[in-house]
């Protein structure tokens, strides 16, 4: 599936906003993993959500033998499901792509995959993520 256009992201955006909170979303993080760099400068990026980080990091590189993955950026938040689904929708809405293809690396399909120039990442992932709470 690739990047979605902007009027089916916002539907979903404000649907999802106005959805309660659930009482068995709790607190955690939102994480952000340089999966690698496109020759054309753009960044893969994972998005995700955990209750422990460092068990998340390991269950990765268990999983997927990527040696280029980094964690570029985590932050503690309140309703970590709610948070997730709402960032991913942001995000998509400024990305290049939200590619479904095979990884280069253990030939899965990873979800939660976003494409995203430098330009993207500086003035529409870093401000989105620095409101995360």
């Amino acid at each position: 599936m690739s990047r979605r256009p902007n009027n089916i992201l916002r539907r979903l955006f404000n649907r999802r906003r106005r959805r309660p909170t659930s009482a068995a979303d709790g607190t955690g993080a939102i994480y952000i993993i340089r999966e690698r760099v496109l020759a054309n400068g753009c960044w893969v990026l994972k998005i995700g959500m955990t209750k422990n980080l460092g068990r998340r990091m390991k269950e990765h590189r268990r999983n997927c033998p990527n040696l280029n993955r980094r964690l570029w950026r985590f932050k503690g938040v309140g309703f970590r499901r709610r948070v997730e689904a709402l960032f991913h929708l942001a995000v998509e809405s400024i990305c290049v792509d939200r590619p479904r293809t095979s990884c280069p690396f253990c030939h899965r399909r990873h979800l939660e995959i976003f494409v995203l120039t430098p330009h993207q990442i500086l003035n529409g992932l870093l401000p989105l993520f620095a409101r995360l709470s």
